[in-house]
């Protein structure tokens, strides 16, 4: 098991303490992030990529929070607007919201 302080890293500790308000555990599991037969994500980019290929319920990456369902909104939205016309991205800068 290893410790966070607030003094050594505010964001984290915070974002457990939140967690524990919520739960009333005060501890969160850090794991790789990854998916099956993929490499362990390195980037933002990696995290959103693999994030929207997944079944995963939200994603934090440093002060921002993106949730599925506003992913999956997005999506929805873009292919209703698309007519055939070329595939458009959801743009991942639209979808985090700032937390911090």
């Amino acid at each position: 098991m290893q410790t966070v302080s607030r003094a050594d890293n505010p964001t984290y500790w915070g974002l457990i303490k939140a967690f524990e308000a919520i739960t009333g555990v005060p501890m969160v599991v850090n794991t790789s992030f990854n998916d099956n037969n993929e490499p362990i994500v390195c980037s933002p980019d990696d995290a959103l990529r693999c994030f929207v290929a997944t079944d995963l319920d939200a994603l934090a990456i440093g002060p921002f929070w993106v949730d599925s369902q506003k992913v999956l909104d997005a999506q929805v939205t873009q292919q209703g607007q698309r007519h055939n016309t070329t595939h458009q991205r959801v743009n991942e800068q639209e979808l985090m919201l700032e937390v911090a």
